[in-house]
């Protein structure tokens, strides 16, 4: 369902061996009716995604989107460094990040979150100093004489509160539910005030962009013509204390959102050619800071 949202957009995405082995593994899981296994302390789980404009001419111009994962255990002081460094390497030429936040988390757990989060978010920071700095010195270098700058060069940070599809409050109409969750007094109450001051201070940042997003993790159950299955009113949940409900019907909902979002902005900056009305929309489907 992701890629078929993804093609309604003029959106292809290619992964490489690696990536197709370990979502193949994801699948499987997911069919024999369980969850996909956590990733394990002293390792990390690595996806690669390239994503092209089918439409747009030029054959060099695509995106890179890599997914990272370490054990929650990792994310506390004692062994933030490991952490850090595996993220790091790719902080290079970012100019966007997806911030999954577990909606689940126990708040016994939200100090784990607050100094990598803000060593993450000072990273960022400086690759946007760095960036406006150049630009200050490109101007200057043309002794005052006007200079045809990038109309936009941003930091996009979409923050997305996954796993949703646990919360009854989304079973009635689980798009609109879903958007009305993503606000941000419900990510200070998941990733405790601390950690959100972090963030907030980053939404201030000249040459930043920031939304915040709600998708589910399975999803509900739908019947055979793709409508949701309902009970009382209620889209059944795929979510039970054994595993799946029903695996052979998963349907997530709203992953793609803070996906396109993000490549629909980037692409933006770095080759124009965008759907204006499109990226207004995409917006507007997550909440401001």
């Amino acid at each position: 369902m992701f890629r078929q949202a993804l093609r309604r957009h003029d959106w292809a995405v290619h992964v490489d061996t690696a990536t197709d082995r370990v979502l193949r593994r994801y699948r499987h899981a997911v069919t024999e009716g369980e969850y996909p296994a956590p990733t394990q302390i002293g390792h990390e789980t690595t996806l690669n995604f390239e994503f092209v404009k089918t439409r747009f001419l030029r054959r060099d111009a695509r995106l890179s989107l890599v997914l990272r994962d370490v054990a929650g255990a990792e994310l506390d002081p004692a062994s933030e460094d490991r952490a850090l460094g595996i993220y790091e390497k790719h902080f290079a030429g970012v100019r966007g990040v997806l911030l999954l936040v577990d909606s689940t988390t126990h708040p016994s757990m939200q100090w784990r979150q607050v100094e990598f989060l803000e060593s993450v978010i000072n990273k960022l920071k400086e690759i946007v100093f760095g960036r406006r700095q150049k630009q200050v010195e490109s101007i200057a270098g043309f002794g005052g004489r006007s200079v045809l700058l990038p109309t936009s060069d941003y930091m996009y940070l979409a923050i997305c509160l996954t796993k949703c599809d646990t919360f009854p409050e989304t079973w009635r109409n689980p798009p609109v539910q879903l958007r009305a969750l993503a606000t941000p007094s419900k990510l200070k109450q998941i990733i405790g005030p601390d950690a959100y001051l972090v963030l907030q201070d980053f939404s201030k940042t000249p040459g930043t962009k920031m939304r915040l997003f709600a998708c589910s993790a399975v999803g509900y159950i739908r019947d055979g013509s793709g409508e949701y299955l309902r009970k009382n009113g209620l889209c059944a949940s795929q979510h039970t204390a054994g595993g799946l409900a029903d695996p052979q019907r998963v349907f997530p909902e709203s992953i793609e959102i803070p996906f396109l979002w993000l490549l629909e902005n980037v692409w933006r900056d770095l080759y124009g050619g965008i759907d204006a009305q499109l990226v207004r929309a995409l917006d507007g489907l997550g909440a401001e800071f």
